[in-house]
């Protein structure tokens, strides 16, 4: 009797394994994209952080209108931060870039004093940029707002594409490690389809029978859920070591994040598998549990 019963019991194991491996290696996938999407948006942000509109004040200006200007420019919810130039700073920066000999040609400074504006990443992209913009000119001190909108609208362009294919493609892993995680539970209950049918015929409901099918599920999608966040972790250490420009762009707290999304994932996906297979042989008769 014991010679029978280690068979069977390597058998099981060999099985779970197998399930818990299959759903852990879906779920780093699955993580990745997510990092992938956490990542992209990251450094959508620091572009649109970098992004500068210039607020350009009428020649002759007073004081007063300028600090009015300054307070109108920093209570716009909009705005991150802004950096104010004189109009001898700007002369100053632009003789750096120019050169001293201009100063020669120059009766008077031609330059007015001017904000160097930074846009919050949820308003800088083309229609938060033009209606900034709008806002701005409305002021009778405001003689120009220069922005580079190329910029704006090719850094919106991309992250839409990359959060579309990124969308894409998780919908598709998704669905396509349902149907292989079921396969794969469905191979474990296999072994034990006979045990379902005695449990129908002494009476036992359906819920009763697919019970134990969903709690292995459970601890399995949870295992699973855990050997891949560690998997996403040595990843993660692994590239901020071998690639120090990378370290900037990788968050040990978006990892926790992704880490126990994936945790949930696997604790949801499995059960779900597990109550399809074991569904699936409770709606067989007795001539159909010798067909896979």
């Amino acid at each position: 009797m014991s010679k029978t019963a280690k068979p069977k019991k390597s058998s099981t194991f060999g099985s779970r394994l197998t399930s818990v491996v299959s759903v852990a290696l879906t779920l780093v996938v699955i993580g990745l994209l997510a990092q992938t999407g956490i990542v992209a948006r990251r450094v959508t942000d620091d572009v649109r952080n970098k992004l500068t509109v210039t607020v350009q004040a009428k020649p002759g200006t007073n004081d007063i209108n300028i600090n009015r200007l300054k307070r109108l420019i920093g209570s716009n919810p909009a705005v991150e931060s802004y950096k104010f130039m004189s109009a001898d700073m700007v002369l100053a920066q632009e003789v750096q870039f120019i050169g001293e000999e201009v100063m020669t040609l120059l009766d008077e400074n031609p330059y007015s004093a001017e904000y160097e504006v930074h846009l919050k990443p949820s308003a800088a992209d083309k229609d938060g940029v033009e209606r900034f913009r709008a806002q701005m000119l409305k002021d009778a001190d405001v003689e120009d707002v220069i922005t580079d909108l190329t910029v704006v609208e090719n850094v919106s362009r991309s992250f839409r594409n990359m959060a579309l294919v990124l969308s894409v493609l998780g919908a598709v892993l998704l669905i396509i490690s349902l149907v292989l995680i079921t396969a794969t539970v469905s191979l474990s209950i296999y072994s034990r389809r006979f045990l379902i049918r005695t449990m129908k015929l002494v009476g036992a409901t359906p819920g009763f029978i697919r019970a134990p099918f969903v709690k292995a599920g459970l601890a399995n999608g949870i295992l699973s859920g855990l050997i891949a966040s560690a998997i996403l972790a040595g990843a993660q250490l692994y590239g901020i070591h071998s690639a120090s420009w990378l370290a900037p762009m990788l968050s040990w707290a978006d990892l926790g994040f992704v880490c126990a999304g994936i945790v949930v994932l696997g604790a949801i996906i499995c059960p779900l598998a597990a109550w399809i297979a074991a569904t699936r042989y409770l709606r067989r008769n007795y001539d159909a549990l010798y067909r896979k």
